[in-house]
């Protein structure tokens, strides 16, 4: 995440060096990152002592601005090290916490990787984190409004086990959906039809043994969406989905298969 952090700070005074309007201050470095302020100071003093950022003072009538500003070896780093960010959109019901919390360290692994981090950085899109608890409006049209669509996202990853979601009602477009996440699928897997974006992976958790609370009308509805890849050259869905036996072995299966599409989609 610092080195998510120390990029997309760079990138963002890079576009503002010729432009002293477009300078910002530990606060507004906050508000830009949605970070507490400790975070994103943190991380900015870092690339002041490595001497990529200095602090111009501009003192007001009743306070004092530090704006932060690049370098020259600063500038030098933002245009030799050029680095596009690689949104990547998770997308689940709430029974697959772990493997949601697993795929947010599986994108952190791949930043970690000199052979990615030095062209790209992916940022990990969810809702625990890029959407504030507002009330008022239905949950999927709280997440619409804050987070990136999923059919703009660079790599769009759904997860599914023994429950669908609760049952979504598009007001824009009078469909229903069996959840919000088969809704966010289905925005992607629409996108990738018309534009080959996002690049779409789809994990279902195997179930040995049904345990005696299962929810079947939940469970129907996951079954009733996997079928939907059936059928050969006629079926509903195209594609393949990778079932994984154990919540503790879905991180390194998703790290692999992220390196792999990385590799063949993204890498020369």
């Amino acid at each position: 995440m610092a080195r998510e952090l120390r990029r997309q700070i760079l990138e963002i005074l890079y576009e503002g060096k010729d432009d002293p309007t477009l300078a910002l201050d530990e606060e507004d470095f906050a508000e830009r990152f949605r970070k507490p302020l400790h975070e994103v100071k943190s991380e900015v003093d870092k690339l002041q002592k490595d001497g990529l950022i200095t602090t111009r003072i501009r003192s007001g009538p009743t306070h004092t601005y530090h704006f932060f500003v690049l370098t020259p070896a600063g500038i030098e780093e933002a245009e030799g090290h050029p680095v596009k960010q690689l949104t990547v959109f998770i997308s689940s019901p709430r029974d697959v916490m772990k493997e949601r919390e697993a795929a947010i360290r599986a994108v952190q692994h791949c930043n970690d990787l000199a052979s990615i981090s030095k062209h790209y950085v992916l940022k990990a899109l969810r809702y625990e984190t890029d959407v504030p608890p507002e009330a008022g409006d239905e949950p999927q049209i709280i997440v619409n409004r804050y987070m990136l669509e999923a059919g703009k996202a660079d790599i769009f990853i759904c997860i599914l086990s023994q429950r669908m979601g609760t049952p979504v009602l598009v007001e824009s477009t009078g469909k229903h959906y069996k959840s919000g996440t088969e809704y966010e699928f289905m925005s992607a897997y629409e996108s990738h039809q018309k534009q080959r974006k996002p690049h779409i992976m789809l994990y279902r958790k195997q179930i040995n043994r049904l345990p005696k609370d299962l929810d079947r009308e939940q469970w129907e509805r996951v079954n009733e969406f996997f079928n939907q890849f059936e059928g050969g050259p006629s079926a509903p869905l195209k594609g393949l989905y990778k079932p994984y036996p154990k919540t503790e072995e879905f991180e390194t299966l998703l790290f692999h298969d992220l390196i792999t599409l990385l590799d063949e989609h993204f890498l020369d």
